[in-house]
């Protein structure tokens, strides 16, 4: 298990006076790093042999919002490997108290096939030392059920250099921004997020085209797609329910 501490920037806070889900995830992903190195399989190991993690699914509640000046503290650990997948959860606490917590699933590819490994044997061996998982119910969403279901709204995004990762594609928390960035203003300024989960189905990279559509497919309840304008592809699905404030 890691644990790291932080300070809510100003540069980091949106027009609500919050921390947004997308750098909420920056941080899960930073220290994720950090825990994944004292596994000795961080970045600093994988990438010499061009390898390195991907994630596939994720999976947050949110209690509280995190605001300006707030110093927090984020724990995550991984919990279980097979041969195809790594789960991993993560919670943020301020003063003690759980804002906000989830759980994720990750792969592990080949950077230069962009294709996915088997889980090193090395990596299984420490399942037996590794805490339990959250007592997070892992939602069954993945496919995006929306037919039949009216366009809330779209939008037209491009991947810029900015958005990409060590592993030249676009990283995970431009995917939520980009789905989330799809409501319209109107239809949550009186609501705060609950409950997000997204499944990264594929790579978005430098250039490409990227339609984000949402859906209203119940109460205060939106199914998102990403899709590569390009072949049409879904690069992701997402589901985002929410609460009155």
């Amino acid at each position: 298990m890691t644990q790291e501490e932080y300070k809510a920037r100003y540069y980091e806070i949106g027009p609500d006076g919050q921390v947004p889900l997308w750098t909420l995830q920056n941080y899960f992903q930073q220290a994720a790093s950090a825990d994944a190195h004292t596994l000795s399989f961080g970045l600093e190991e994988l990438f010499p042999k061009g390898l390195g993690w991907v994630i596939t699914k994720l999976q947050m509640e949110f209690l509280k919002p995190l605001t300006l000046g707030d110093t927090f503290t984020i724990k995550t650990w991984h919990t279980l490997s097979d041969r195809l997948q790594s789960r991993r959860e993560f919670v943020f606490l301020v003063n003690g108290e759980v804002i906000a917590r989830g759980t994720s699933f990750w792969v592990m590819i080949d950077l230069n096939e962009r294709k996915m490994v088997r889980t090193p044997q090395a990596f299984l061996d420490s399942n037996a030392t590794n805490p339990k998982p959250l007592d997070i119910e892992i939602n069954p969403f993945k496919r995006a059920q929306v037919e039949g279901v009216d366009l809330l709204n779209s939008t037209l995004v491009k991947v810029r250099l900015e958005d990409l990762d060590t592993n030249g594609h676009t990283n995970n928390p431009h995917f939520s921004a980009w789905c989330l960035g799809a409501l319209p203003a109107s239809e949550v300024e009186n609501l705060a997020i609950k409950d997000f989960v997204i499944n990264f189905k594929a790579e978005a990279l430098r250039g490409d085209e990227i339609d984000s559509l949402v859906y209203k497919t119940a109460d205060k309840t939106y199914t998102h797609i990403l899709k590569r304008r390009s072949d049409g592809k879904e690069i992701a699905t997402a589901l985002s329910i929410w609460r009155n404030k």
